[in-house]
Formats: C-alpha cells, sequence, structure tokens
C-alpha cells in the first residue's frame, strides 16, 4: 500500500505543472456600457482548452437573446486575421456555442458544435478543440470579443481583450516554437 501511495503522489506531481502552465489570465478594464464589459478571461486546461469569459455585470440567457454575442477569435495561420472563430449566443434559456471557420471569400463555415455553459451569473465558459483548426505553425493568437444592443449603447457595445490578442503554443508544443 505504501508503494502504491507513493506512485500516485508520485504521478500527481507531475500533472501540476503542465496544469498550472495551461492557464492564462488577461484582465480588462471598465472600458465599455453595457452586460457584456469584460472583465477578465481565462483560458485554461490543454486538451480541449477551455475559455471563460467574465463580465462586470450580472446577465441571463434571456436577457442577451438576439442582443448579445461572445466571440473567441483565434489567428492560427499568423497573418493578423482571425482564421476561426468560437460563437457563444443564446437561445432564451441557455448558451450555445459553434466552431466558424471565417475563410478569405467564401461564407463562414460551421466546424463544430461546441460546449458552452455558466457557473455563475456573470460568466460563460466554452470549450474549444484546437484540433478541428489547421494550424499550420505551433502557436495561436486569440483574442475575445462581446457584442451587445441595447438601451445603453448607440447601436453596438462592442468590448475586446486581450485588445493585441495573446499569442500561446498550441498543446504539445515546445514553449521555444513560441517565439
Amino acid at each position: 500500500m505504501g508503494r502504491s501511495v507513493t506512485a500516485l503522489a508520485a504521478a500527481a506531481l507531475l500533472l501540476v505543472p503542465s496544469a498550472a502552465a495551461a492557464r492564462t489570465v488577461v484582465r480588462d478594464p471598465n472600458d465599455s456600457p453595457g452586460l457584456l464589459d469584460v472583465r477578465r478571461v481565462s483560458r485554461f486546461g490543454a486538451r480541449p482548452p477551455v475559455w471563460k469569459i467574465s463580465t462586470a455585470r450580472r446577465w441571463s440567457a434571456a436577457r442577451v437573446q438576439d442582443r448579445g454575442y461572445l466571440l473567441v477569435f483565434f489567428d492560427t495561420f499568423g497573418d493578423d486575421r482571425s482564421d476561426y472563430y468560437a460563437l457563444v449566443r443564446s437561445n432564451g434559456r441557455e448558451m450555445k456555442a459553434r466552431l466558424m471557420r471565417d475563410p478569405r471569400r467564401a461564407r463562414d463555415r460551421r466546424i463544430a458544435y461546441l460546449t458552452a455553459w455558466r457557473r455563475d451569473k456573470r460568466s460563460v465558459s466554452v470549450r474549444v478543440p484546437l484540433r478541428r483548426m489547421t494550424t499550420p505553425r505551433r502557436w495561436f493568437v486569440w483574442r475575445v470579443e462581446t457584442l451587445l444592443t441595447g438601451r445603453r449603447c448607440k447601436r453596438v457595445c462592442f468590448d475586446v481583450a486581450p485588445p493585441s490578442g495573446r499569442r500561446e503554443p498550441l498543446p504539445g508544443a515546445r514553449s521555444s516554437a513560441a517565439r
């Protein structure tokens, strides 16, 4: 029994650095009116990673139906243009998500349905399988954008976090490849 406990503890210690390395937190100031002003974006996990978008104010799925959208954009080719995006929207009862391909000269195409959920009234999380994207490099750049129409917004309120995007290595890629 002593050996199995020791082996289990050693295995747990091996998992801790990889779990810690797979977490990114981006904070965003109060810079957009409306319900979907981003406060923090957390990316965690590796296979497949999850993006948790936290907002300044409380909101419900019913309140943002047909008015609010949360997107995670992905540049996988390194050309400062988003190649894919996760679109999170409300059906009035719950949040739904899709992974979309954004080709240069064609209609956007659905790649996959994604899992989205809410653990509290100020956030939504979405799991994005990076393996479903074409990624010729060993890194990608992501950014979050929220869009909201409503009384406090003249036309549409936007918020972007981080403004210039966040460059990260693909899960399983060596850290030197992220340069």
